[in-house]
């Protein structure tokens, strides 16, 4: 199981050594629970200094500004650690807290619209009791601890369910809500609480536990009700459950929130498929397509629906757009060439399966249809090859060998037939259609056999009538 499990914080102090006394009596009060602390006393004898300082600064979790004049003064604080901490802040990669320790003027400083701390920004030094004000800091401290350790299992969640430890994913969201139910260390922060429940949804939904999942997304959606993304999970859930009707009020609630993001509305438009609403279905791919006219997958599904609702020239206008954007996508060459075969355009549904097996010419789908239209119009000789290669590429799909005996028996080659439809059964043995041709083939046989008897018999009773003898009296 080679996953990395969260480890314990790292907080980097960048801060100037006159202020080394106040920096430690702040580690002492946030322990070393969950935490690595790194600053330049940690660096070992024989290291660079300034190399191991920017290695803390780049894999800081936390970053704690402490804010004195002499910090101010200090190029490497003030220029170097400053500057790299606001740059990974920006990029989220890193929390960074300025902590004032003495009287500084730091307006206009970009840290500066960062939240501070002690709390409401006063000095430490500045407090009647000092200690009272580190506690402060260090209460504030351990809730953005207590804020990172949730956001690193969270992840570990996620990287277990998705290589498929699905107990160890739910071990571990369980025990972070455990915890977030039990610790004071923590400001409420309905996201990160919607972003752990939504996790928990998605980690239970797989393994199959649908109805608790459906909890831990109405869970999180109570802490964060205006997020978008947070119904569509809850949508995709209810889709899956083939729960359409609940899953159309998701999608609609979410592209209320959203109405300008594409994949809701497509996503509404498979929905309504699948609930026969067709018209329906047609404009909200539709608006897909306005919001986002670069994506075939919208484009195949709108030709999907016109396709069912029988406008095959708009179906193939959409096939087509789909194509134009995705050309190597065989797919929508399938979708073209059934759309084409059910408007009778034979040739041009040849053409377009051509086009498709010169993309993938191991495709056994393309192969198949291929030889149903060349069945159809009666070109058994090439329909029998386009079988054969499909039956070459897939040896195991029994459909084949049914669709190939169909050809034999149109060519009244009875016994090859039936050595087809008995590969078919031979596969399937349940499948029925295949048992029914193994029965007209038989009975065909049975037939010509027969007759063939029934002539020499004939033959024989005449020549005995020469002889002579009239059996048939």
């Amino acid at each position: 199981m080679d996953i990395k499990l969260a480890g314990n914080i790292k907080i980097f102090y960048a801060y100037s050594p006159e202020d080394r006394e106040l920096r430690d009596e702040l580690a002492m009060r946030l322990g070393r629970a969950y935490v690595d602390h790194l600053y330049d006393g940690e660096i070992l004898a024989g290291e660079t200094r300034f190399k191991k300082i920017e290695v803390y600064l780049n894999t800081a979790d936390i970053i704690l500004l402490l804010i004195s004049p002499n910090f101010m003064a200090s190029d490497d604080c003030y220029r170097v650690q400053k500057e790299r901490a606001l740059e990974r802040q920006a990029t989220g990669e890193a929390h960074v807290i300025p902590i004032i320790l003495r009287p500084t003027d730091y307006q206009g400083e970009p840290f500066s619209k960062l939240k501070v701390l002690p709390t409401g920004g006063k000095p430490v030094t500045s407090w009647l009791d000092r200690q009272e004000a580190l506690h402060d800091v260090a209460v504030g401290v351990r809730k953005v601890i207590t804020s990172s350790l949730i956001k690193q299992r969270i992840k570990v969640a996620k990287t277990y369910s998705d290589q498929g430890f699905y107990k160890e994913a739910l071990v571990t969201c369980e025990e972070t809500i455990t915890h977030i139910r039990s610790t004071t260390s923590l400001d409420y922060n309905p996201a990160l609480y919607a972003t752990l429940y939504q996790v928990y949804g998605d980690v239970l939904e797989k393994p199959g536990h649908t109805e608790k999942a459906l909890e831990a997304y109405d869970t999180a959606i109570s802490f964060t009700p205006e997020e978008a993304h947070l119904y569509a999970g809850k949508g995709e859930i209810l889709f899956n459950l083939k729960n359409f009707a609940d899953a159309l009020i998701v999608y609609t609630k979410a592209i209320s929130l959203r109405r300008n993001e594409p994949l809701l509305h497509s996503r509404r438009g498979d929905v309504l498929q699948q609930l026969e609403h067709y018209e329906d279905a047609l404009v909200a791919y539709e608006a897909a397509i306005r919001l986002d006219r670069k994506n075939a997958d919208f484009c195949k599904k709108r030709g999907d629906v016109l396709q069912i609702l029988k406008h095959y020239d708009a179906a193939i206008e959409a096939y087509n757009a789909a194509i134009h954007l995705d050309p190597q996508n065989v797919t929508f060459y399938l979708d073209k060439g059934f759309t084409l075969f059910r408007k009778r355009d034979y040739s041009q549904a040849l053409a377009t399966y051509e086009a498709a097996i010169r993309i993938e010419p191991h495709n056994a789908q393309i192969w198949r249809n291929k030889g149903k239209i060349l069945g159809d119009i009666a070109q058994f000789e090439a329909a029998l090859a386009a079988y054969e290669e499909a039956i070459r590429l897939e040896p195991h799909n029994p459909f084949l060998y049914k669709a190939e005996g169909d050809i034999f028996l149109k060519l009244e080659r009875l016994e090859e037939a039936l050595a087809a439809f008995e590969d078919a059964v031979r596969l399937d043995p349940d499948f029925a259609h295949a048992h029914c041709s193994i029965g007209t083939v038989l009975d065909k046989l049975a037939d010509c056999a027969y007759q063939k008897l029934k002539q020499r018999a004939d033959h024989a009773y005449h020549r005995a009538k020469q002889l002579g003898i009239d059996c048939r009296r």
